[in-house]
């Protein structure tokens, strides 16, 4: 029999079913997503268990109401298999809202009770040219080269401090609040708290009380790019600045460097142009004098004044030249120690991390055989099984 006749075989099975092919779940919505065809996937959950879910266009365009992510709701569908994946999955036909799941429940009670204490009103300024910013997310994602490209990109003197965390997981409260507590004590201008988007539960660090405490005592002004456009967190409530991306924390974070060169440029321009124009008009003045001495003298002061002015733009032209090169040199110093001390630096050298259950793995007595292991490269994640450890004696 070849896989495709088992799929299908299983397919019939399943639409035979007198319950599969009629029935009624409830449960939380997880990973929503309403695709461009206009149908909708996402998982529906219970404490224990969880299965995937997809509505048809037809179908979802008689829904009263728009589902979302941590709201119960009873399904009413039939259970098939792709046969192309081999999956089972239930076919929904229509969706009844039962109301809020818990996770939504306790960020909206969370949310109530800051809110009263006070916790959103925290609106520290942003420094316009911080010398120093703290970004605290995970080394691995995919959105910390782009702020950190963003960051030096608008402004090439800046200092990026990375603080790497989990940002999801039993540990990541902990860790980000550790993060925040380490910035005020070791001071950065700034504080970005990031990662990208994700469901409600790979998000839900960021609406733990504990890091909230931490935004909220943090003297130093915090910036939460947390997610997408359409997601929220406590965090970005309790910041002093809620970005839609973490994209848009790194600009909030450092000011565009070439507007304030620009501006610079057209005042100088101007300046000159303004003495020019005074000088001229002097000038004119002078020639119409009868008193041909005066005019003389006056004539020899304004080319003193002027050789003056010429010999003191040419050391401030100097004066600039030589201090773009010695910032120059300061930032290529600085791109190469951040490059040396980056986890993605040694990433792109050849070497891997390897994690169990997302700790780090250093002996061979962290794993047992047949334990499934994770091997972290630059480009991606290896998830593979341990057949077999040796020891590596001393004398090898």
């Amino acid at each position: 029999m070849a896989v495709s006749e088992l799929n299908s075989y299983i397919k019939r099975q399943l639409q035979f079913d007198p319950i599969l092919s009629q029935l009624r779940v409830v449960g939380e919505i997880s990973n929503f997503k309403l695709h461009s065809s206009g149908h909708i996937y996402f998982t529906l959950k219970d404490e224990t268990s969880k299965i995937q879910c997809v509505m048809f266009r037809s179908d979802a365009e008689n829904l009263d109401y728009m589902p979302a992510d941590g709201e119960k709701t009873e399904i009413s569908g039939r259970v098939s298999v792709y046969e192309r994946e081999g999956k089972y999955q239930i076919y929904v036909t229509s969706m009844t809202e039962v109301g809020k799941g818990e996770l939504f429940k306790a960020f909206n009670l969370l949310k109530d009770r800051l809110d009263k204490e006070g916790y959103f009103l925290k609106s520290n300024e942003i420094p316009r040219f911080p010398a120093k910013v703290g970004l605290i997310t995970s080394p691995t994602s995919a959105a910390v080269r782009d702020m950190i490209t963003v960051m030096t990109r608008r402004n090439p003197y800046v200092e990026i401090q990375i603080y790497p965390v989990h940002v999801q997981g039993e540990m990541a409260k902990f860790e980000i609040a550790s993060a925040i507590d380490y910035f005020n004590d070791n001071p950065v201008d700034t504080i970005i708290v990031s990662r990208g988007g994700g469901s409600i539960e790979e998000l839900w660090a960021f609406n733990e009380l504990m890091v909230a405490e931490a935004i909220y005592a943090s003297k130093i002004p915090v910036i939460s790019g947390v997610g997408h456009e359409t997601d929220f967190t406590i965090s970005d409530f309790v910041s002093d600045k809620r970005a839609a991306t973490p994209s848009e924390a790194a600009e909030m974070a450092v000011s565009d460097m070439s507007v304030y060169y620009d501006h610079l440029s057209l005042q100088k321009s101007r300046l000159i142009q303004s003495v020019s124009n005074e000088i001229q008009s002097k000038k004119i003045l002078l020639e119409r004098s009868n008193k041909k001495k005066l005019c003389q003298l006056i004539s020899r002061d304004i080319s003193t004044e002027k050789s003056q002015l010429e010999w003191s733009g040419t050391r401030l032209r100097n004066a600039m030249e030589f201090l773009t090169m010695s910032y120059g040199n300061h930032l290529e110093k600085l791109a190469l120690r951040l490059d040396g001390a980056s986890p993605l630096s040694t990433l792109n050298r050849g070497y891997a991390v390897v994690q169990k259950d997302h700790k780090t793995i250093t002996s061979v007595d962290d794993v047992q055989v047949t334990d499934s292991i994770d091997i972290i490269l630059k480009n991606g994640i290896i998830k593979t099984e341990v057949i077999s450890k040796e020891r590596k004696t001393h004398n090898e």
